[in-house]
């Protein structure tokens, strides 16, 4: 057992998870941590960290305990972290904590490049929304983030509430527009956490997302320059794309999806220059049952007390803006090869020039969500 020194990650209380400080094994099987507590990975038979100690959160042990008893043959297993059971371990400061043992899902993959995005198109369960503690450290965030929106009266107390603060960050994303929400990359070494910030808090719209996407793709295939003959980034791209798709269909037959409503869940990509990608699904802390007379499509838009969280439209578009991404650069690379050898376009910037909404080929508008009711 190996337990992490000092890594503990960000909840969604902060605003978003410190990913480029983080192991990527630690990342890769969903990272939700309490304070005070952090994860640790197990080593295998290799040497390399087989499993994940995830900080034990009890909503989300009832999910894996009933995905793993009750819905032992639902095809969704394939994309979650397997359950390996719970283990109680002193933490980093000798006080015993119980952990979620999970399989770590960037096993096998070759400096492997992550994305952390989330699903739906809301990110706070109805507990939070009706949670009035006004708190001063999400005061302090919005003050960073969304000045513009703080009210006089938030002003003078210098606090808001945390329901407050989550809607403004999904209103000012592409959660309620898109149904995604790109919240953290990590395996780079040629960017820095602020770095990292600055751009995921720059993505805004559809065309940011694809951009982003690509650059992705890019760094993933040539593992960011070091191996500039490698594999070509629009096929990263397609195998996303077609894994998304996968996920999307077997998500709309799972019985335990048909079951529950999930809010502040995450799709995890995983690629890397060898051509082996992955797309799971993980962090279920706010996933819960619905009752059996409540229908939940995850597709219609969501309004106080009702139960939708638009995950199907979210993994659609998702799907769709990857897609978008793959014939882009394998438009971009077709375009590079014909100009050859006089004045070849940079790949970036071909890319770039296709995300704009002149670039009707590929301009498939994705499912554009209406307004979410009154938070």
């Amino acid at each position: 057992l190996k337990p992490l020194t000092q890594h503990t990650a960000q909840s969604a209380d902060s605003g978003g998870l410190a990913m480029a400080d983080l192991p990527i094994s630690i990342i890769a099987a969903g990272h939700a941590a309490r304070a005070g507590c952090g994860m640790r990975s197990e080593e295998g038979c290799d040497g390399k960290p087989a499993t994940i100690l995830k900080v034990l959160d009890e909503t989300e042990y009832q999910v894996y305990k009933r995905l793993w008893t009750c819905h032992t043959g639902d095809p969704i297993l394939r994309f979650i972290p397997r359950f390996c059971g719970v283990v109680v371990e002193p933490d980093a400061h000798g006080r015993l904590c119980q952990f979620l043992r999970i399989s770590n899902l960037t096993n096998g993959f070759r400096h492997p490049k992550v994305m952390d995005i989330k699903l739906g198109i809301r990110t706070f369960s109805e507990t939070e929304r009706l949670n009035n503690v006004p708190r001063s450290d999400l005061y302090a965030r919005m003050m960073t983030l969304y000045a513009s929106e703080i009210t006089a009266k938030e002003h003078r107390l210098r606090a808001v509430t945390k329901c407050r603060f989550m809607s403004s960050r999904d209103a000012n994303t592409t959660i309620r527009s898109l149904g995604y929400r790109v919240d953290g990359i990590a395996g780079f070494r040629s960017k820095g956490q602020m770095a990292i910030e600055h751009e995921i808090s720059s993505i805004c719209n559809l065309k940011d997302t694809r951009r982003f996407f690509s650059q992705f793709a890019q760094a993933a295939a040539t593992d960011e320059g070091a191996e500039p003959d490698g594999l070509s980034a629009h096929i990263v791209a397609e195998r996303i794309a077609a894994q998304l798709q996968e996920l999307f269909a077997v998500m709309k037959s799972s019985s335990f999806v048909r079951q529950h409503k999930f809010i502040g869940t995450s799709i995890l990509l995983v690629a890397d220059s060898s051509g082996r990608t992955g797309a799971y699904w993980i962090d279920f802390a706010k996933t819960y049952s619905v009752d059996s007379n409540t229908e939940v499509d995850h597709c219609s838009a969501w309004e106080p007390e009702s139960q939708e969280d638009g995950i199907l439209t979210g993994l659609s578009n998702l799907a769709n803006s990857w897609n978008w991404t793959a014939e882009a650069l394998k438009m971009s690379m077709d375009v590079a090869a014909i100009k050859e050898p006089q004045s070849s376009i940079p790949l970036v910037q071909a890319v770039q020039a296709m995300a704009s909404n002149e670039c009707q080929p590929w301009n498939r508008e994705p499912q554009m969500l209406p307004h979410q009711g009154r938070i």
